[in-house]
């Protein structure tokens, strides 16, 4: 998947970047403090603390590493679990 500048922008504003009902209502509902990124390295430099400081995952696909917090997470992984 490839994000572009708009969508980062969007998610770093508050906005859902997709029309999906469910994440409609997430953004709608929950006070989220979003900080979108695409850079690997900031976001996965210390994993352990991005578990414990995210309310809510956006993921493209689930990965092995974030089962133990799947509650947090939302994805449209047309492959795995979502």
């Amino acid at each position: 998947m490839i994000f572009l500048p708009e969508t980062i922008s969007m998610l770093n504003r508050g906005l859902p970047p997709i029309s999906d009902q469910q994440i409609e209502d997430l953004f709608r509902n929950k006070k989220l403090d979003l900080k979108a990124t695409i850079d690997k390295v900031e976001t996965f430099s210390d994993l352990d603390k991005f578990r414990k400081a995210s309310d809510v995952i956006l993921t493209n696909r689930m990965v092995d590493e974030l089962l133990d917090i799947k509650e947090k997470i939302y994805s449209r992984d047309l492959y795995g679990e979502s």
